[in-house]
Protein backbone atom coordinates (compact mmCIF):
# COMPACT_ATOMS: atom_id res chain seq x y z
CA UNK A 1 0.00 0.00 0.00
CA UNK A 2 1.29 3.28 -0.85
CA UNK A 3 1.21 5.90 1.94
CA UNK A 4 -0.04 9.08 0.35
CA UNK A 5 -1.05 11.96 1.73
CA UNK A 6 -4.38 10.90 2.77
CA UNK A 7 -3.42 7.51 3.94
CA UNK A 8 -1.03 9.32 6.44
CA UNK A 9 -3.58 11.94 7.42
CA UNK A 10 -6.10 9.22 8.21
CA UNK A 11 -3.09 7.39 9.94
CA UNK A 12 -2.17 10.40 12.19
CA UNK A 13 -5.77 11.31 13.08
CA UNK A 14 -6.31 7.17 14.30
CA UNK A 15 -3.13 7.35 16.54
CA UNK A 16 -3.82 10.66 17.80
CA UNK A 17 -7.01 9.49 18.51
CA UNK A 18 -6.26 6.66 20.13
CA UNK A 19 -3.37 8.51 22.53
CA UNK A 20 -6.21 11.11 23.46
CA UNK A 21 -8.36 8.46 24.31
CA UNK A 22 -5.88 7.36 26.69
CA UNK A 23 -5.53 10.48 28.38
CA UNK A 24 -9.11 11.17 29.19
CA UNK A 25 -10.40 10.92 32.84
CA UNK A 26 -12.34 7.64 33.63
CA UNK A 27 -15.36 7.97 36.92
CA UNK A 28 -12.94 6.29 39.94
CA UNK A 29 -13.57 2.95 40.91
CA UNK A 30 -16.33 3.32 43.67
CA UNK A 31 -14.44 2.59 47.58
CA UNK A 32 -14.74 -1.00 47.63
CA UNK A 33 -15.86 -2.02 52.01
CA UNK A 34 -12.87 -4.10 53.21
CA UNK A 35 -13.10 -7.49 53.65
CA UNK A 36 -14.69 -8.76 57.04
CA UNK A 37 -12.33 -10.20 59.67
CA UNK A 38 -13.97 -10.98 62.48
CA UNK A 39 -10.41 -11.61 64.19
CA UNK A 40 -8.93 -8.38 63.12
CA UNK A 41 -10.25 -6.85 66.76
CA UNK A 42 -8.38 -9.32 68.95
CA UNK A 43 -4.98 -9.21 66.42
CA UNK A 44 -5.26 -6.07 66.50
CA UNK A 45 -5.67 -5.61 70.10
CA UNK A 46 -3.09 -8.42 71.23
CA UNK A 47 -0.73 -6.48 68.79
CA UNK A 48 -1.31 -3.17 70.60
CA UNK A 49 -0.77 -5.15 74.35
CA UNK A 50 2.27 -7.05 72.76
CA UNK A 51 3.97 -3.67 72.01
CA UNK A 52 2.65 -2.13 75.54
CA UNK A 53 4.27 -4.94 77.24
CA UNK A 54 7.66 -5.24 75.64
CA UNK A 55 8.14 -1.13 76.62
CA UNK A 56 6.45 -1.17 80.24
CA UNK A 57 9.04 -0.82 82.75
CA UNK A 58 9.99 -4.08 84.71
CA UNK A 59 8.43 -3.15 88.02
CA UNK A 60 5.32 -2.61 86.31
CA UNK A 61 4.90 -6.75 86.69
CA UNK A 62 5.12 -6.27 90.26
CA UNK A 63 2.12 -4.80 91.03
CA UNK A 64 -1.38 -5.29 89.93
CA UNK A 65 -2.22 -3.14 86.14
CA UNK A 66 -5.96 -1.72 86.31
CA UNK A 67 -7.44 -1.60 82.90
CA UNK A 68 -10.04 0.91 82.21
CA UNK A 69 -12.37 0.97 79.76
CA UNK A 70 -11.93 2.46 75.84
CA UNK A 71 -13.47 5.29 74.84
CA UNK A 72 -14.22 7.30 72.10
CA UNK A 73 -11.65 9.72 71.53
CA UNK A 74 -14.46 12.92 71.01
CA UNK A 75 -16.09 11.82 74.18
CA UNK A 76 -14.40 10.58 76.56
CA UNK A 77 -17.62 9.51 79.05
CA UNK A 78 -18.61 7.78 76.18
CA UNK A 79 -17.37 3.72 74.63
CA UNK A 80 -19.26 1.06 72.74
CA UNK A 81 -19.32 -2.20 72.59
CA UNK A 82 -16.13 -2.18 70.56
CA UNK A 83 -14.43 -0.66 73.44
CA UNK A 84 -15.38 -2.77 75.76
CA UNK A 85 -14.28 -5.57 73.93
CA UNK A 86 -10.89 -4.01 72.99
CA UNK A 87 -10.98 -3.60 76.77
CA UNK A 88 -11.53 -7.43 78.07
CA UNK A 89 -9.27 -8.53 75.29
CA UNK A 90 -6.23 -5.95 76.74
CA UNK A 91 -7.11 -7.60 80.14
CA UNK A 92 -7.03 -11.22 78.94
CA UNK A 93 -3.58 -10.99 77.00
CA UNK A 94 -1.87 -8.81 79.91
CA UNK A 95 -2.64 -11.57 81.98
CA UNK A 96 -1.39 -14.15 79.71
CA UNK A 97 1.89 -12.03 79.42
CA UNK A 98 2.35 -12.58 83.63
CA UNK A 99 1.22 -8.96 84.27
CA UNK A 100 -1.22 -9.37 87.56
CA UNK A 101 -4.96 -7.24 86.03
CA UNK A 102 -6.98 -6.48 88.68
CA UNK A 103 -10.73 -7.20 87.81
CA UNK A 104 -12.22 -3.50 87.81
CA UNK A 105 -15.69 -4.99 87.78
CA UNK A 106 -15.51 -6.22 90.82
CA UNK A 107 -14.66 -2.68 92.20
CA UNK A 108 -17.41 -0.14 93.83
CA UNK A 109 -14.80 2.32 93.67
CA UNK A 110 -14.65 3.54 90.02
CA UNK A 111 -16.73 5.09 87.69
CA UNK A 112 -19.38 3.04 86.15
CA UNK A 113 -21.46 4.47 83.28
CA UNK A 114 -24.68 2.17 82.11
CA UNK A 115 -23.79 0.48 78.73
CA UNK A 116 -20.43 2.03 78.56
CA UNK A 117 -18.07 0.27 81.10
CA UNK A 118 -15.23 0.91 84.10
CA UNK A 119 -14.21 4.43 82.93
CA UNK A 120 -11.07 6.16 85.46
CA UNK A 121 -11.65 9.51 84.48
CA UNK A 122 -7.99 11.72 85.03
CA UNK A 123 -9.03 13.05 88.83
CA UNK A 124 -9.79 9.73 90.23
CA UNK A 125 -7.03 7.50 89.01
CA UNK A 126 -4.99 8.16 92.02
CA UNK A 127 -7.24 7.64 94.33
CA UNK A 128 -8.13 4.08 92.81
CA UNK A 129 -4.82 2.85 91.79
CA UNK A 130 -3.96 3.93 95.96
CA UNK A 131 -7.06 1.67 97.03
CA UNK A 132 -5.80 -1.13 94.62
CA UNK A 133 -2.22 -0.67 94.64
CA UNK A 134 -2.09 -0.16 91.48
CA UNK A 135 1.56 0.39 89.84
CA UNK A 136 -0.21 0.83 86.16
CA UNK A 137 -3.23 1.51 84.74
CA UNK A 138 -3.76 1.14 81.05
CA UNK A 139 -6.05 3.42 79.10
CA UNK A 140 -7.31 3.47 75.64
CA UNK A 141 -9.47 5.60 72.91
CA UNK A 142 -10.41 4.71 69.83
CA UNK A 143 -11.21 7.08 66.82
CA UNK A 144 -14.13 6.04 63.64
CA UNK A 145 -12.68 7.19 60.50
CA UNK A 146 -14.43 6.83 57.22
CA UNK A 147 -12.69 3.73 56.70
CA UNK A 148 -10.99 3.15 59.57
CA UNK A 149 -11.05 3.20 63.81
CA UNK A 150 -7.53 4.67 65.64
CA UNK A 151 -6.72 2.55 68.47
CA UNK A 152 -4.42 4.52 70.61
CA UNK A 153 -3.39 2.38 74.27
CA UNK A 154 -1.49 4.04 77.26
CA UNK A 155 0.27 2.35 80.35
CA UNK A 156 0.14 4.94 82.69
CA UNK A 157 2.12 5.62 86.11
CA UNK A 158 -1.41 6.52 87.83
CA UNK A 159 0.81 8.27 90.86
CA UNK A 160 3.02 10.52 88.54
CA UNK A 161 0.81 10.53 85.54
CA UNK A 162 3.35 10.22 83.16
CA UNK A 163 2.79 7.49 80.56
CA UNK A 164 5.28 4.23 80.74
CA UNK A 165 4.58 2.57 77.35
CA UNK A 166 1.98 3.87 74.58
CA UNK A 167 0.75 2.16 71.14
CA UNK A 168 -1.53 3.37 68.04
CA UNK A 169 -3.03 0.30 66.13
CA UNK A 170 -5.36 1.21 62.52
CA UNK A 171 -8.42 -1.43 62.72
CA UNK A 172 -10.06 -1.75 59.08
CA UNK A 173 -13.63 -0.55 59.56
CA UNK A 174 -15.84 -3.32 57.84
CA UNK A 175 -19.08 -4.50 58.42
CA UNK A 176 -18.51 -6.84 61.66
CA UNK A 177 -16.35 -3.57 63.50
CA UNK A 178 -19.19 -0.97 62.42
CA UNK A 179 -21.45 -3.48 64.05
CA UNK A 180 -19.43 -3.21 67.55
CA UNK A 181 -19.80 0.56 67.09
CA UNK A 182 -23.30 0.57 69.25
Amino acid sequence: MRWNHRNRTAAFLLVSAALVSGCLTTQPEPLRAPEENPSAVLDTTYGLIDAIAQQAPAWVKNGPVLVATFVDVDQLEHSSTLGRAITEQASTRLVQLGFPVVEVKLRASLFVKQDTGELLLSREIGQIAREQSARAVLVGTYAVGKRAVHINAKLVDPTQGTILAAQDSVLALDSHVKSLLR
